[in-house]
């Protein structure tokens, strides 16, 4: 079989439709794909990850928290004193 006729085939299996229940799936795939990225470049998201923490959230004074403690981890701030 040749290169073309491959590409083919899998061009054709790349665009078949999906089912309400597959596409359901893939969306919550990348959902969760979306939550881990902003979990590692937040310290907030991440406490506010469903899997982590399911139906929690964190409270004003964490929040207050982690905003200081990223706020020394940007080097926008020298010294925090807690």
């Amino acid at each position: 079989m040749n290169h073309s006729a491959l590409l083919a085939g899998a061009a054709a299996a790349a665009i078949t439709p999906m089912t309400p229940s597959q596409a359901q799936r893939e969306l919550l795939k990348l959902d969760e794909v979306i939550a881990r990225r902003q979990s590692r470049a937040s310290f907030l998201q991440y406490c506010r990850h469903p899997d982590l923490f399911p139906g929690e959230s964190p409270a004003a004074h964490h929040e207050f928290m982690i905003d200081a403690l990223e706020r020394v981890y940007r080097a926008e701030i020298k010294r925090l004193m807690v």
